[in-house]
């Protein structure tokens, strides 16, 4: 049985969560808080909420969204997240999921249909993230992989950090400099399993136009077809990032 906490400020909400989860024979509610409050004095005052998944809006009335995510998991570390929230904030998500572990980041109106599968995905310590806060870890890395041409190291980081703050550093063992921005952008997205039409698309580019780009970077490292040049790409580099999309 996976028990269940629900944080959040809106009544409505609160009952349709509540409504959901409730037809779940695999779930238990042990506990349902409208603010910060409620949600600290249950988890510190009360002995059996112990929840195995607390599902989270930050937009409560009486905290920050920063304070009430620090204090929820201080209040209750053994505890899976997912935010489950109507807000899209860059800063946010990078303080938040990076630096507090966090499992899952699904936004009300798209998600509340994968909300129970969702559960039990972060309840198995598996991440779980809408799939615009996907994009943005991948812009995140595509992004460092591009402005660092490919000739990046292994780091060490004191091992402490592993725990709470992944780290996005893609490693490549091959010099990247013979390629363009575009075509190393191209590389990696068709190495994290986007196919052409679906990259031309992302990158407003014309079909042809991807086709050209491949061509050329399978012509600049010497292979012949598609597939060996994605799979020397991705066994060139491993990713530290705990991510999902990432590994």
């Amino acid at each position: 049985m996976i028990q269940i906490m629900i944080v959040d400020g809106q009544e409505s909400w609160r009952k349709e969560i509540e409504s959901i989860l409730s037809a779940q024979d695999d779930f238990e509610i042990v506990g349902i808080a409208k603010s910060w409050y409620d949600a600290i004095s249950l988890l510190f005052y009360e002995d059996k909420v112990k929840p195995d998944v607390i599902i989270v809006d930050p937009l409560l009335p009486d905290a920050d969204k920063y304070e009430i995510m620090t204090d929820l998991k201080i209040k209750s570390p053994q505890s899976a997240f997912v935010i489950f929230t109507a807000i899209y904030d860059d800063n946010f998500i990078c303080d938040v999921v990076f630096k507090k572990n966090i499992k899952g980041y699904l936004l009300k109106e798209h998600d509340k249909n994968i909300l129970v599968q969702s559960i039990r995905t972060v309840y198995s310590q598996d991440p779980v993230f809408n799939k615009e806060i996907v994009a943005y870890f991948f812009k995140l890395l595509v992004e460092f992989i591009i402005n660092n041409k490919g000739k990046i190291h292994p780091v060490q980081h004191p091992q402490e950090n592993f725990v709470n703050e992944p780290i996005i550093e893609y490693k490549v063992n091959f010099d990247a400099s013979a390629l363009t921005k575009m075509e190393l952008r191209v590389l990696t997205y068709l190495a994290t399993g986007y196919d052409e039409q679906n990259i031309a698309a992302m990158l407003s580019l014309a079909y042809g136009t991807v086709r050209n780009y491949v061509s050329s970077v399978k012509r600049k490292l010497g292979f012949n077809n598609q597939a060996q040049l994605i799979r020397f790409f991705i066994e060139s580099g491993k990713s530290n990032a705990n991510v999902i999309g990432f590994k």
